[in-house]
């Protein structure tokens, strides 16, 4: 059994996945070095720890989910899942 959670052949040719997750990745870090000059460093840590709490708590409620999930087993290019955890799992 296959799970196509990301199709391959949908991403976009032009603009490869491995660049907009540094993007992503850039973007973070810069919105974080923003944070710390705002938020003590405690409290930042626990807003991190709940936006990577909820972010993946929501993909493994998808993952689960029958229509979007790991049953549906139909690879389709409107399912962004598996390129939404691409983008994310860099992050960590």
């Amino acid at each position: 059994m296959h799970f196509h959670v990301a199709y391959p052949s949908f991403l976009p040719p032009s603009l490869p996945l491995q660049m907009v997750s540094l993007l992503v990745v850039t973007a973070l870090v810069f919105v974080y070095n923003k944070l710390m000059d705002f938020v003590p460093k405690h409290q930042l840590f626990y807003y991190v720890g709940l936006f990577y709490f909820c972010t993946f708590s929501c993909i493994a409620y998808m993952l689960a989910s029958p229509t979007y999930g790991l049953a549906n087993t139909k690879a389709d290019p409107s399912r962004l899942l598996g390129t939404s955890l691409l983008l994310t799992l860099p992050s960590v």
